[in-house]
């Protein structure tokens, strides 16, 4: 779920759950987007999202393909 551009305004959601626990989870998720739409997201949350994928995007260049692209 990332992509190299710019403001390009794409949101993903990713979840893993038993079967059994499948509503809950659209729930939440549900819940959160909801509430994003309607705050907004603050600062911590921002400079959490953008040091996950700086550090998402160190660590892709050392896998084996990046390796051998080199």
């Amino acid at each position: 779920y990332t992509s190299g551009f710019a403001d390009c305004g794409l949101f993903g959601v990713y979840a893993g759950c038993r079967p059994s626990q499948v509503h809950d989870v659209l729930k939440i998720c549900r819940d959160e987007l909801d509430r994003v739409a309607t705050h907004g997201l603050d600062d911590d949350e921002v400079a959490r999202a953008i040091g996950q994928l700086s550090g998402s995007t160190v660590l892709g260049l050392e896998d084996t393909g990046a390796l051998m692209n080199r």
